[in-house]
């Protein structure tokens, strides 16, 4: 048992001595079309090339993936293309970030930046003043309203005019 934790740890140390110090940087090129997200991993001041590069995008409770994971070139850039139908946030923004998880070489990093790209934000206010089925119910359709106010109307209208019917059976009864 001591010998296979002795295996285990010197493992894990190799690995450890292995791993560079590395940093991640992701910048946003922004073209007429096609807007391109590029991250650039650079170990000790060199490129570092085979390294599986994930891009996401920060929504409200998680991440967003932005295509497949991309592999880093011979000089340590990995690049996607931005989707251009993502909404902005509140404050009209969109970030973006670069993630390597686990990696042999360098680890887990992360670079993130924020950018203005992306689809503006419907309006909420005039998307609820329409009247529509799936509205509030003071944004009813007229139509509907209108129907459903008849069949009740007409339901308790039966219901009064048979009850005055039997009122005037039996006034009727008792005078003969």
């Amino acid at each position: 048992m001591l010998c296979i934790s002795f295996v285990l740890y010197t493992i894990t140390a190799f690995a450890q001595d292995e791993t560079l110090t590395s940093v991640l940087t992701l910048k946003l090129i922004k073209n007429d079309t096609i807007n391109t997200c590029e991250a650039t991993l650079m170990g000790n001041n060199k490129p570092v090339s085979e390294v599986s590069v994930q891009f996401y995008i920060k929504r409200q409770f998680s991440l967003l993936p932005i295509g497949n994971p991309q592999t880093t070139d011979d000089y340590g850039i990995a690049s996607v293309e931005f989707p251009n139908d993502i909404p902005k946030d509140l404050n009209g923004t969109v970030t973006v970030i670069a993630k390597i998880e686990d990696d042999e070489k360098v680890g887990s990093i992360d670079a993130q930046t924020i950018t203005n790209l992306g689809a503006n934000r419907l309006n909420d206010i005039d998307e609820w003043s329409v009247r529509s089925l799936s509205s509030s119910r003071e944004k009813a359709p007229l139509v509907l309203i209108i129907i459903s106010f008849s069949i009740i109307f007409g339901i308790w209208g039966t219901i009064v005019y048979v009850v005055f019917q039997l009122v005037k059976i039996k006034k009727l009864q008792k005078n003969n």
